[in-house]
């Protein structure tokens, strides 16, 4: 009985690409090279990473139809603390951390639809499910919490054809009042700046 290919087997090529030495080239001009020893750890959970790597890679390439950004309903709790960000003035903790990350998930997302008119940009909470880390006695239906990012990913239904929204089970949810401020959101973008080197171009 035949199976059907994994993803790793279909889109090898795009998850693990190969750059020529004239594409190395040409990204030198985003930032300085840096080298990682095998097995470094390039991010840290409740750490500024995913979105810096957005930035990145949208700098690199043309403006993607849509983002979407998996954000948590801890994201509520937080307040922002741009002034720390990675965390070198305050003492670690991991939950507040966690939640203040989710936070900036959701003030990138909308800065993005503020600054890329046509790009539709989102971000969702996919619930709390029985993950590791959500423990098994989380409440939410794990066979719901990926639907909602396929959907604004895909779907043509109006519903989703939308920008700068926050979902839950694919029907608009209030986030945090913060991700609304156009300030705190550049200051957010600035932050990206300085920490990678790269400009959102705008």
């Amino acid at each position: 009985m035949s199976t059907s290919p994994s993803v790793i087997d279909t889109r090898r090529d795009q998850m693990f690409p190969v750059l020529e030495p004239f594409e190395i080239e040409r990204l030198r001009r985003f930032g300085k090279a840096r080298l990682y020893d095998a097995a470094a750890a390039l991010a840290k959970v409740g750490e500024l990473g995913i979105g810096l790597i957005l930035i990145l890679s949208t700098a690199l390439l043309e403006q993607p139809k849509r983002l979407v950004y998996v954000s948590s309903g801890m994201h509520r709790m937080a307040q922002a603390n741009l002034t720390d960000i990675t965390w070198d003035k305050r003492n670690w903790a991991g939950s507040t951390a966690y939640a203040e990350s989710k936070l900036y998930d959701v003030l990138l997302a909308f800065a993005i639809a503020r600054h890329w008119r046509d790009v539709l940009s989102n971000a969702l909470e996919p619930g709390w499910v029985a993950t590791r880390m959500g423990g098994p006695g989380a409440p939410d239906d794990i066979d719901q919490a990926h639907l909602t990012q396929a959907w604004l990913a895909v779907s043509n239904e109006p519903a989703a054809l939308v920008t700068g929204q926050y979902f839950y089970h694919m029907r608009p949810r209030q986030p945090n009042p913060q991700v609304h401020d156009t300030a705190l959101q550049d200051t957010l973008l600035d932050a990206c700046q300085r920490l990678s080197g790269v400009k959102l171009p705008v």
